[in-house]
């Protein structure tokens, strides 16, 4: 299945309808069952040390550039999901990303400039999305986790997505072109955004 087109929401080329579908895939792959995550051993002092909300934030930034000041929440939330092992998620998660950033980067990746964190982490998303099991790879839960975290603000759900207090309204025959907005009235996602209760 191939992911649809749609405007380009960042310099890396992800599109909003993209986000959605990765969102949608990630979401329904990690659900189905607490899958392991790529073994990285050894992980450094240097990437133990990095600060986690940071490090997301940073990494927020890269995926979806719109989300800005936002990045701080996004932050939060990831780090209250991996703790609480929502989806199945490891809780060293995060520590496994940061060893691969820290090699990638030569440890520099939280003191590079925005660009050159877009460029780390679009290599290594191409490369995690080109693999035979990329839901195998720490990437693919954090950023599934940042894109749950953005479509579920409110500046997600109600600028990016469409919202409707009551959608009583069924329609067979859905158009959907370049302006096509999906709804946000996915209750069950919002739901994360509360304080999440560790297991």
């Amino acid at each position: 299945m191939n992911p649809p087109n749609g405007r380009d929401m960042s310099g890396t080329g992800l599109s909003r309808r993209e986000a959605l579908w990765l969102g949608a895939r990630a979401t329904a792959a990690l659900s189905a069952a607490a899958l392991p995550v790529l073994a990285i051993t050894g992980c450094s002092e240097g990437a133990k040390a990095w600060d986690q909300a940071a490090l997301v934030k940073a990494l927020s930034g890269a995926v979806l550039p719109v989300a800005g000041p936002r990045a701080a929440d996004d932050a939060a939330f990831v780090l209250r999901a991996v703790e609480a092992g929502l989806m199945g998620v490891r809780p060293d998660v995060i520590t496994l990303l940061a060893e691969d950033l820290h090699q990638r980067s030569k440890g520099a990746f939280l003191k590079d400039a925005p660009v050159q964190q877009a460029k780390v982490v679009g290599d290594l998303d191409r490369e995690t999305f080109a693999a035979v099991d990329p839901i195998r790879h720490p990437w693919y839960s954090v950023k599934a986790l940042i894109l749950m975290s953005f479509y579920t603000s409110e500046i997600g759900m109600t600028k990016e997505l469409r919202f409707e207090p009551v959608p009583g309204r069924y329609d067979p025959d859905v158009r959907v072109d370049k302006d096509f907005r999906p709804l946000a009235n996915d209750w069950a996602g919002v739901g994360v955004r509360k304080p999440i209760a560790p297991k």
